[in-house]
């Protein structure tokens, strides 16, 4: 009898088991609670870059005095206009790309310096041209086992994507 009660029950909310539907509600397995009235939705961290355009001749890089640190391939990049930064490929990018770096962590100049948490919103960005790609030097792994005559030496080279910081979008200079 109880085997049945409990089939009846795992039939009736899936995932409830031996505890019931009203476990199973209580534990998270229904509907998600509705959102408090007046809290906005919490966003994930904004993309890592978007492609805006082709670079042109009227996107030449006008030297300020800002600066802005980025997230660029999991690492912190402190860039300032004309500035060259060499990454990892970011896919989808061809020469002459414009692309917008989104995850800026900090901003600064002369007057004012904005820190984000851990990013800044939206009118904070980094405008950068894609100005080639290339490999970069060897770099050579050699593993020895002494004296058991074993030798090893292997290497590769890391690809890289060269930027142009163009210009620092979120704070006046």
């Amino acid at each position: 009898m109880r085997r049945a009660a409990a089939l009846l029950l795992a039939r009736a909310a899936p995932g409830a088991g031996r505890r019931g539907a009203a476990a199973a509600a209580d534990a998270g397995g229904g509907a998600p609670p509705p959102a408090a009235a007046g809290s906005a939705p919490r966003a994930g961290p904004p993309p890592k870059f978007t492609i805006v355009g082709a670079l042109t001749e009227r996107t030449v890089p006008v030297r300020a005095p800002v600066y802005a640190i980025v997230e660029l391939g999991g690492t912190q990049v402190k860039v300032s206009p004309d500035d060259v930064v060499y990454t990892d490929p970011l896919p989808g990018t061809a020469v002459r790309d414009v692309v917008r770096l989104e995850r800026v962590l900090a901003l600064g100049s002369a007057t004012e310096t904005k820190i984000g948490r851990p990013h800044l919103p939206a009118p904070a960005a980094v405008l950068a041209a894609v100005e080639e790609f290339f490999d970069d030097a060897k770099a050579l792994h050699f593993h020895k086992r002494r004296r058991k005559n074993s030798r090893r030496l292997t290497g590769h080279r890391q690809p890289l994507t060269a930027l142009r910081v163009l210009r620092v979008e979120g704070v006046e200079p």
